[in-house]
């Protein structure tokens, strides 16, 4: 679950990373019709990896008695994040959505040291 994790975060800096220089470098390429969607199929596939890694190494760290708080936990973290997304629209608008894809490669980078760090709970 760690692995995938990791693996799931690369692969989202990757494609938030090309995202970004296109945006700040190249901007008439988003116009094409198959950019985008090419790249929101590519960050599904991630997050979908991040979903299943987080489902696993939660069941595999908890215990019986814990895993259902634990789960409800890391849920609600999730929702709470992603309800402050809506940040990320007002910094979309002021500095450009360049700025805000990059600092999404920032984030899935910093995700991919915060994986590697994580216990190895399915070698225990």
């Amino acid at each position: 679950s760690r692995l995938v994790l990791m693996l799931a975060a690369t692969l989202a800096a990757l494609t938030n990373g090309v995202a970004a220089l296109v945006a700040l470098a190249m901007p008439s390429v988003l116009q094409e019709a198959s950019f985008l969607p090419a790249l929101l199929f590519v960050l599904m596939i991630a997050h979908q990896g991040v979903r299943l890694g987080r489902s696993v190494h939660v069941v595999d760290m908890a215990d019986r008695d814990n895993r259902a708080t634990y789960t409800a936990l890391s849920n609600s973290m999730v929702g709470l994040i992603l309800l402050a997304g809506g940040v990320f629209g007002v910094i979309a608008q002021w500095l450009g959505i360049g700025t805000v894809l990059a600092i999404f490669t920032s984030m899935a980078a910093l995700a991919i040291i915060a994986a590697a760090g994580l216990d190895d709970v399915q070698a225990a």
